[in-house]
């Protein structure tokens, strides 16, 4: 099995829809953890982690 068609999916059709998803659970998330300073930073840190991962599957 070719390990790269583990990450990369035949299709990006859902891409869109994965990336509103992400802004709405990243924007909640930080609205959550707003008032301590570690907590919101971590957020941010795991929000953007998951974008970089939505970025590489998109543009395949």
């Amino acid at each position: 099995m070719n390990d790269s068609l583990v990450l990369l999916a035949s299709t990006s059709g859902s891409a869109p829809a994965q990336l509103v998803a992400w802004a709405i659970i990243s924007l909640v998330g930080i609205g959550i953890v707003r008032n301590n300073k570690d907590l919101r930073l971590l957020v941010i840190g795991v929000s953007f982690s998951a974008f970089g991962v939505l970025l590489i599957r998109a543009i395949h």
